[in-house]
């Protein structure tokens, strides 16, 4: 009984200093990648807005940027209104 309450202690231990780690890494690099001059930062691919995203979860994995909508306004009659305007809104697509 106690050589299972020591393997469990043991264990939960062990995976708390894991993930201390862990952290300290990731802070250290944050750290590093921040020091650097947005030249610098440009050369390896991350702007400085993205240090933390890069550190969490690479610079490979970005997400997609938003799509532009571009709002057009057309004199067309609405549905059930025959005289006021209609707004439509166009997406233009995914930016890379």
């Amino acid at each position: 009984m106690q050589r299972k309450i020591l393997l469990t202690l043991t264990t939960a231990a062990t995976a708390w200093w894991r993930a201390y780690r862990h952290r300290h890494r990731r802070w250290q690099a944050i750290a590093e990648l921040e020091a650097f001059s947005d030249r610098e930062l440009n050369d390896i691919g991350v702007c400085r807005s993205e240090i933390d995203w890069a550190v969490h979860y690479g610079i490979g994995r970005r997400p997609l940027p938003k799509a532009k909508a571009q709002v057009q306004t057309a004199e067309v009659p609405a549905p059930g209104a025959p005289h006021e305007i209609m707004r439509t809104v166009v997406f233009s697509g995914r930016t890379s």
